[in-house]
């Protein structure tokens, strides 16, 4: 947790345009009296996050960044709450990541003998959709319609985007992949819940979908998604037709 909150920091006071020095193996943003420091491989695990980036050869937040915050805000809040910490939500003995605003976590949770709706393999597709949403660089306003989501993942350097890094661009391709291999609901749900921390009731009442659909929406393209990447129990033939017939 106290990583997390010096994480949260650094990338808080760099945001408010906070000043970036060296210092032996840490890098250091000031704003006024406020100071925090990180260590370089860290920077460099946020540069790959699609966090932070180098313009005009200095260090800088992306548009991304404030989303970023937010749900490592929504984390530190109540962290038992949101993370799932039941023995079926766990692999290895280690706690899965949050996704979103944790409501997908808290769907992961034993709800009685069968668990719940959810299981530890949805969340780690859900989690490697979160990531590659992050790289892609990507803002809700973009994801707002299929079209031109289409269109903006389509671009590249090459045809206009010379703002966006090389690391963006290939997650871009590969996002625009999934939207042709997935139903456009279940993929532009996805996005919104795990991309950029939407409620289940928001994904609902933007689309003026019934109370309690979005997460077997969810469910479905997670299966879809899991499928695809080849990602635990998800990934064997037989997982959508035995889950349908229980």
């Amino acid at each position: 947790m106290q990583q997390i909150k010096r994480q949260l920091r650094f990338v808080r006071l760099l945001h408010k345009g906070g000043a970036v020095e060296q210092c032996g193996q840490l890098m250091r943003v000031v704003v006024g009296q406020e100071k925090a420091s990180l260590e370089e491989h860290v920077v460099k695990a946020l540069k790959s996050q699609g966090v932070l980036c180098i313009q005009n050869g200095a260090l800088a937040t992306t548009t991304e960044a404030p989303h970023w915050m937010r749900r490592q805000k929504l984390w530190l809040a109540d962290p038992n709450q949101t993370a799932p910490i039941v023995s079926n939500a766990k692999r290895s003995g280690k706690q899965l990541p949050i996704i979103g605003n944790g409501q997908l976590n808290r769907l992961c949770k034993s709800g009685g003998k069968q668990g719940g709706l959810l299981t530890q393999d949805h969340i780690l597709t859900a989690s490697r959709l979160e990531r590659l949403i992050e790289r892609a660089m990507l803002t809700p306003q973009i994801t707002r319609d299929y079209q031109q989501l289409s269109q903006t993942l389509g671009q590249s350097r090459g045809s206009g985007q010379a703002d966006i890094s090389d690391m963006a661009a290939d997650a871009r391709k590969e996002l625009s992949q999934l939207y042709d291999q997935l139903p456009p609901d279940c993929i532009n749900a996805l996005v919104d819940l795990c991309g950029f921390g939407k409620g289940l009731q928001d994904v609902e009442a933007s689309r003026n979908w019934p109370r309690r659909s979005a997460k077997l929406v969810a469910k479905i393209g997670l299966d879809q998604l899991g499928a695809i990447w080849g990602i635990g129990e998800l990934a064997t033939p037989n997982h959508l037709r035995r889950n349908g017939s229980r």
